[in-house]
């Protein structure tokens, strides 16, 4: 919590202040990993600019370790949403024996693709290799919580097909 990093440099946002709740009702537990020292941890990652500007650049719990190497799935979601038949993505990590997570990109295309043009496209336009997906998952819509969000949870939690 107190260490503040220097501009351009992803990490968690932690906000404090008289208008921030001062635990979880009825969750010990939650309250004293997210509330440090009166600082809360907000779970969203950001990076601040010269000028001081906050910059949200995704979810801590959307952090894919894939062979040590950490990679935030919303970059790889931005990367496969340039490619025209794909219209919703989401990509998770998913528990893999070798590499410990896999990035699994879960997507609902406007026309018809397959899974290695997607892989092509991102070979040939320049995503890293390490942040590829190494399995896709198509579906008709994305899960959606009750208040109209991505449910990546229900995502993480489907049964490997």
């Amino acid at each position: 919590i107190d260490d503040e990093l220097p501009a351009g440099a992803i990490g968690e946002i932690a906000l404090r202040g008289p208008t921030i709740a001062q635990g979880y009702l009825k969750n010990p537990t939650l309250t004293a990993q997210r509330f440090v020292r009166g600082w809360w941890r907000s779970g969203d990652l950001g990076q601040l600019d010269e000028d001081g500007y906050l910059y949200v650049e995704g979810r801590t719990d959307n952090m894919i370790n894939t062979g040590g190497i950490k990679v935030h799935g919303e970059e790889v979601e931005s990367f496969l949403l340039q490619h025209a038949a794909v219209s919703q993505v989401a990509v998770i990590g998913a528990a893999d024996p070798k590499w410990g997570q896999r990035i699994e990109a879960h997507v609902v295309c406007s026309a018809q693709v397959s899974a290695e043009e997607l892989s092509q496209f991102c070979r040939n336009h320049g995503l890293a290799a390490f942040k590829q997906p190494k399995h896709y998952v198509f579906h008709d819509q994305l899960p959606q919580g009750v208040t109209g969000k991505l449910d990546r949870v229900s995502l993480r939690e489907r049964d490997p097909a």
